[in-house]
């Protein structure tokens, strides 16, 4: 059956829609979804009954049934579903069904069509030596894992092949396979040798990047909530970057239009903690567009870490207003989660009114959008101070919603930090052996996912328990642990935060 809902052509049967012109196809599970909650639009559809039905046949995580309201949401408007929290979803958008009559004027063509169609493929066979060749080469060394994990391993080898295959379905390029990536490197017989980076943590990854060019290299950066989103957007800027379009001379028609020049390079130092000379580059990223969100958040990161912490927070509260603006809610949501936890954790006498007030504006927002890591992110750092506070029920209360949406997540072991809250307020409420509990849970989740972070941070919580309890000694010996596993895993930013820890002097820095 065909629809058009908001200006947007469906076809349910055939699994698409054209939007302006353009034809889109729609994934098989999300098509499902979309019919499910159409043809049952009468009523508030339970997330159980969607993936009851449509999931029946794997055992899956709530976060693929947001994935697909997502995709819904962004290709007929975020209007057409209105989610019910604790509830559902509900199909809300008007359907116009395209009638019978435009059909039966298509079938009138279709004779006509067959033919001209017969034509074109006869002549295309005829023409197909004349067929323009690729006229751009390239190829992607492996990809390099900077996640902080051993559940992404597979990147280096399986992640390069999977950029292949994506910008190998643009006929105007010749992509190099793995085997003569290296022999052509050697003989310089490729127009773009594409190396990448790709960082961060499940549901919140960046994709660093640097193309290699005759004539110079290009950085950029893109981010996406899953890995194969973001190997799509990056194909698709490659495939903008490069006019894929052969002009009459057969050469590729270059768009020198990467705006995320120095917002890249500003980054790559920030990963190295050489926050000055990132600032510098953040500031000359936002010098032609005051709106550049990123880049702003990314300035006032710097500016707090090079311990300048009340410019960093004038120009992430910045942000925030011109977030609110824009309408851009996920720049939002980033910049007061930084602004809540700068307020609790970089100041001597934190304001945990004000930090509360920025988590609490974050929660609603998170739940409007089904942002559910960074709802599990807020209801932490709320955890944490009704922690620092004493007001142990209303913590354990947050860390619990924390817990339940971070076990949405694939991957999810973003719930340690969460498990490691609740450790500490069971060890200020005396529960020792609770306490014991909810590390041993925390570890076994970090020691599953391979994550070095996780464990560094499970070990500095401990170092932390045992000094409030006066154990200087065992507290000095899981920081040495800590310290040993960070520096393995070359982390300067953790490294520098148990020094300081170890010290005893105040410390705080962005990650």
């Amino acid at each position: 059956m065909q629809f058009t809902v908001n200006r947007v052509a469906l076809n349910l049967t055939a699994g698409y829609a054209v939007k302006a012109g353009e034809k889109i196809n729609i994934r098989a599970k999300t098509l499902q979804v979309l019919q499910y909650l159409i043809n049952h639009q009468e009523q508030i559809v339970t997330k159980e009954a969607l993936l009851n039905t449509v999931w029946s046949d794997v055992v899956v995580q709530e976060q693929v049934l947001v994935q697909s309201i997502k995709e819904i949401r962004a290709l007929l408007g975020s209007d057409c579903i209105k989610t019910y929290p604790k509830k559902g979803y509900q199909w809300v958008a008007d359907i116009e069904i395209i009638k019978s009559k435009q059909r039966r004027n298509r079938l009138l063509f279709a004779a006509v069509s067959i033919l001209v169609a017969i034509l074109c493929v006869s002549y295309l066979m005829i023409r197909q030596s004349d067929a323009p060749s690729p006229h751009l080469t390239m190829a992607f060394l492996p990809v390099e894992n900077a996640i902080p994990d051993a559940v992404h391993d597979w990147l280096p080898t399986k992640g390069s092949q999977q950029l292949h295959d994506l910008m190998a379905s643009y006929k105007q390029v010749k992509v190099i396979s793995a085997e003569q990536r290296d022999d052509y490197k050697a003989k310089k017989d490729v127009d773009v040798l594409v190396y990448t980076r790709l960082h961060g943590y499940p549901e919140d990854f960046q994709l660093d990047y640097t193309l290699f060019l005759p004539h110079g290299e290009e950085r950029g950066v893109e981010f996406g909530s899953s890995i194969d989103d973001i190997f799509i957007r990056f194909t698709e800027q490659l495939a903008n970057r490069f006019d894929i379009n052969t002009q009459e001379n057969g050469t590729a028609s270059i768009k020198s239009n990467f705006k995320y020049e120095a917002l890249s390079r500003g980054i790559e130092l920030y990963y190295y903690r050489e926050y000055e000379a990132a600032a510098s580059l953040f500031k000359s990223a936002l010098h032609d567009n005051e709106d550049f969100l990123i880049a702003r958040r990314m300035l006032a990161a710097s500016k707090v870490n090079a311990n300048q912490q009340t410019l960093g927070k004038t120009l992430l509260e910045e942000n925030v207003v011109k977030a609110v603006e824009q309408q851009n809610y996920k720049e939002q949501i980033r910049s007061q989660l930084l602004l809540a936890a700068l307020i609790i954790n970089g100041q001597p006498q934190p304001n945990f009114l004000e930090a509360e007030q920025h988590l609490l504006q974050v929660v609603a927002l998170t739940k409007a959008h089904d942002e559910l890591l960074f709802l599990a992110y807020a209801y932490e750092e709320l955890g944490k101070i009704k922690r620092l506070q004493q007001q142990y029920q209303e913590a354990k209360s947050y860390l619990n919603d924390a817990l339940t949406y971070h076990q949405t997540i694939v991957n999810n072991y973003s719930q340690t930090t969460a498990l490691i809250e609740l450790a500490l307020v069971a060890s200020a409420e005396q529960k020792e052996k609770l306490s014991q509990q909810y590390f041993e849970s925390a570890e076994k989740i970090a020691d599953q996912h391979g994550a070095a972070t996780n464990k560094v941070a499970i070990l500095m919580a401990k170092a932390y328990r045992d000094k409030q309890l006066g154990k200087v000694d065992e507290s000095t010996k899981y920081a040495q642990q800590a310290m040993a596993i960070a520096k393995q895993a070359n982390n300067a930013l953790w490294q520098a935060r148990i020094s300081a820890w170890l010290a005893e002097r105040h410390y705080y820095e962005m990650h």
